[in-house]
């Protein structure tokens, strides 16, 4: 699976885009990419997120952890069931 990342800093913290299909075979990717964030908050563009897999959902929540608060912006619809099946409302908010 491919996916497309991109860190640009804002006047508010971070955004990352998120392109693609983010599972265990990239998540590494996912990782790196937050690792470079060292300012939050954190925003997540998920308007062209194909698909997250548990390991992917996985690395959101340790970022949001570590930074205080991650919001996902236009996440589909599937995924803002998974953050709700997941008991990860708090933790990964949504816009």
């Amino acid at each position: 699976m491919s996916c497309v990342l991109n860190v640009t800093h804002i006047d508010s913290g971070t955004l990352l885009g998120i392109a693609g299909d983010i599972d265990r075979s990239n998540v590494d990717r996912l990782d790196d990419a937050l690792a470079l964030i060292d300012r939050g908050p954190i925003e997540v563009d998920c308007s062209k997120l194909d698909f997250i897999d548990a390991s992917g959902i996985e690395a959101l929540a340790d970022a949001a952890r570590r930074h205080g608060s991650m919001t996902l912006h236009k996440p589909p619809r599937w995924l803002s069931r998974l953050v709700d099946a997941l008991s990860y409302t708090d933790l990964l908010q949504r816009e």
